[in-house]
């Protein structure tokens, strides 16, 4: 979901396939659709997110020249060699990077839903536990972790810190990276045309 401030994302597997649907709202239908939306993330989702969609744009922009048009101020993100420009933003080092692994944005997100298969590479307890402005256990197994109380407030420091405690106690670094390695092996393992004949 892509819209003026607000995004959500909806992920499922079946059969092999990712599915994902995006939304886009202003705030004031997003919070009229909010019951039919959830109530389709605890019936059908392996994970869904919501987020702050400008917010998840900056953070994941790797790109200086692309943070200043947004008129956004480059200086205090942590920054890296680059492989386009000569220095980029290091977007691992941002509270609010996804990474976009096999059909899943895995990250620390201002709302999340866990589905029961979601369970086995995040750990339901860590989860259950983690402690935030709201997580609670829905029907189906479903997890819904609100990290903070706005959508909108995103950028107050408190809630930068939130994300980064999630990210650590769920190991959403390592997990992705693995993921991510793991998708780059079967890539390379379909690619081979000795494996393929």
């Amino acid at each position: 979901v892509d819209g003026e401030g607000f995004m959500f994302v909806v992920r499922k597997e079946r059969m092999n396939k990712f599915f994902s649907v995006c939304l886009s709202f202003d705030y004031d239908t997003a919070n009229k659709a909010f019951p039919e939306i959830e109530r389709f993330i605890v019936e059908e989702a392996v994970m869904a997110s919501e987020s702050d969609s400008y917010n998840e744009m900056v953070q994941n922009e790797p790109y200086i020249s692309q943070l200043e048009l947004l008129n956004e101020d480059p200086s205090g993100y942590p920054k890296c060699k680059g492989k386009l420009e000569k220095i980029e933003i290091d977007v691992e080092k941002n509270p609010g990077f996804v990474y976009k692994t096999q059909g899943l944005h895995l990250g620390a997100f201002y709302r999340m839903w866990f589905g029961e298969e979601s369970y086995a590479f995040l750990d339901k307890s860590d989860l259950r536990s983690f402690p935030c402005f709201d997580n609670i256990v829905l029907e189906n197994d479903v997890t819904r972790i609100t990290l903070y109380e706005h959508i909108e407030d995103y950028r107050k420091q408190e809630n930068c810190q939130k994300q980064w405690e999630f990210r650590k106690k769920l190991h959403i670094d390592e997990i992705g990276r693995r993921i991510q390695e793991e998708e780059k092996e079967v890539y390379k393992r379909d690619a081979d045309p000795e494996i393929n004949i």
